[in-house]
């Protein structure tokens, strides 16, 4: 019941930032002596302001385009080295193959109903001299209740990626992504 009635909420909010979008976009088009006045103004800071305001569950991008390694600035990729319902393990690779010989890092966000995305700073400042790994979260609203019946559970924790996926991707036994479950 309260996942429906939070949906519909969700929804009626998205119809009320579509209209604020128009309403933005048209007092963003009016002529000049009009548009600039002070109450078309105030009426555009409002819809911006409100629109501004409304919750968002849509993952933003990590935005690792490139990083300095060595002194000389390198494309990134992301390599989605394994997925399961509760996440999926990303890669960041340096294409010009300096990943493969450097030291490897887990990131593991915390769950506090954030993206992961919001360690890209880290994810950046670690790409310069490691072979970065991250446990990207997915919202916990997408995960089939069948899911939470399949997950591995050993002396309190989860593994949420199998263990030949993380073979398979080098990343070494010792930091395999496990979750503690608190009892």
């Amino acid at each position: 019941m309260l996942y429906r009635t939070y949906e519909v909420h969700r929804a009626t909010v998205e119809r009320v930032v579509r209209a604020l979008d128009a309403s933005i976009e048209g007092l963003g088009r009016a002529p000049r002596p009009v548009g600039t006045s002070y109450p078309v103004r105030a009426a555009s800071a409002a819809s911006q302001v409100s629109r501004a305001l409304r919750l968002t569950h849509e993952r933003p991008e990590f935005g690792v385009g490139s990083v300095a390694s060595q002194g000389v600035q390198v494309e990134v990729l992301e390599d989605v080295v394994a997925s399961t319902p509760f996440a999926s393990l990303v890669r960041f690779v340096k294409a010009d193959g300096s990943s493969d010989g450097q030291p490897k890092v887990l990131v593991v966000p915390g769950l506090a109903g954030h993206f992961a995305t919001l360690v890209r700073a880290t994810i950046s400042t670690m790409l310069a001299d490691h072979d970065v790994y991250v446990a990207d979260w997915h919202n916990a609203r997408d995960v089939p209740v069948s899911a939470v019946n399949r997950i591995g559970n050993s002396r309190g924790f989860v593994q949420l990626f199998p263990k030949s996926s993380l073979e398979r991707s080098m990343v070494p036994q010792k930091l395999a992504v496990e979750a503690q479950i608190r009892r």
